[in-house]
This record gives C-alpha cells, sequence and structure tokens, in this order.
C-alpha cells in the first residue's frame, strides 16, 4: 500500500510517518463491476485509493440535480481511471456533496480511509508542514526581507524530496533548477 501512497498527489508531499499513519488509518474494501463507489450528490464520507482495477468517472453538466430522471442524458464527460489513482478528496476537503460518479469498470480494489479522519490526518499534516518551512525559511538570511504572505507562497512551493544514504543529489556543473532546503539529515558538499 506504501508505493501507492507515495505516488498519490495529495499524499506524496507529507513525510515517511505520516504516511505510515494514513496507512495504518485504512481499510481494503472490495467492489465487484458496475458497482457504484461514489454517486454524484451524495454526502462525501471516505476518501479512496485505488489498488487494483479500473473505475469510471462520471461528470454531469453544471446544475445537474442528482435526483433527475434524465441524468444518464446530462452527461458530461466520462474518463476512466487505474490503480494508483486517489478520489474523493473534494467532497471531503471542502465539505460538499460529489461532484462525479465513480463506477467500477471491473472488480476493483481499494484502501478506504473514513472522511473525518482523512480531513484531520491531512488538516494536521498541513499545518505541521507549513510550521516546519516556515521556520526553516525563517532561519535563513536570504528570506529576511520576505513578508508573511510571500513566505507562505514560498512555503506552498515547497516539497519534500527524500535521498538515500550515499545517493548523488546534483553535481557540480548541473543546470541548477532547484534550490534545497536540509530537513532532515546531512550531505557532504563535494569539490
Amino acid at each position: 500500500m506504501m508505493p501507492l501512497l507515495k505516488g498519490n498527489f495529495l499524499i506524496k508531499s507529507l513525510s515517511d510517518d505520516e504516511v505510515k499513519k494514513i496507512a495504518g488509518a485504512m481499510k481494503p474494501e472490495s467492489f465487484k463491476k458496475d458497482d457504484t463507489i461514489i454517486r454524484y450528490g451524495d454526502q462525501g464520507k471516505e476518501y479512496y485509493i485505488l489498488a487494483r482495477g479500473c473505475v469510471k468517472v462520471i461528470l454531469y453538466n453544471n446544475g445537474t440535480d442528482p435526483k433527475d430522471p434524465e441524468l444518464e442524458q446530462k452527461i458530461m464527460l466520462t474518463k476512466e481511471m487505474k490503480p494508483g489513482v486517489g478520489f474523493g478528496e473534494l467532497a471531503l476537503l471542502y465539505n460538499d456533496k460529489r461532484s462525479a460518479s465513480i463506477v467500477a469498470q471491473e472488480d476493483c480494489q481499494t484502501y478506504t480511509l473514513d472522511g473525518a479522519i482523512f480531513k484531520a490526518m491531512m488538516v494536521k499534516a498541513s499545518i505541521q508542514q507549513r510550521t516546519m518551512k516556515a521556520g526553516f525559511l525563517d532561519q535563513m538570511k536570504i528570506f529576511t526581507n520576505l513578508d508573511r504572505f510571500q513566505k507562505l507562497k514560498l512555503i506552498d512551493a515547497l516539497t519534500t524530496k527524500s535521498y538515500k544514504d550515499g545517493e548523488i543529489i546534483f553535481n557540480e556543473g548541473d543546470e541548477g533548477k532547484e534550490f534545497y532546503i536540509i530537513e532532515k539529515g546531512e550531505c557532504d558538499c563535494l569539490k
């Protein structure tokens, strides 16, 4: 399950410890072909990561009533999603109703996280990440002239990358495309 979580766009920026906590709170769930996993208009209660199978996302025209007897004629777009993708986060993050239906195209397995746990973990992790990154920036002279808003914008653009012991981060002469801040551990700068 860890590779699925680490590849997920919402979760990939979290630390390994935070990802492990989320993995521990998820439960496997199976769906048969043609099962509706998420129904358009329902209140969001879970977040899903597709582990096996294929699902179809069905988006309806704006303003379509979920109880419309001609709902199938109001489809704006459909697309398929394969394993590794997460879905169901929008309704949870925005306390809104489901904005699409998700239907199993074949027998599927998901890892499912209760919505309240998802929201609490994501908000907590986000606050912790921002606080930690703000602490790093506050200690660096290069950023002293930035106001709080500018620092928050920079913090939102920062991503965490992990490197193994002995792994080369970059070589002298490489084009400088990224800026690095050591979050945890040590590195050697060799000439």
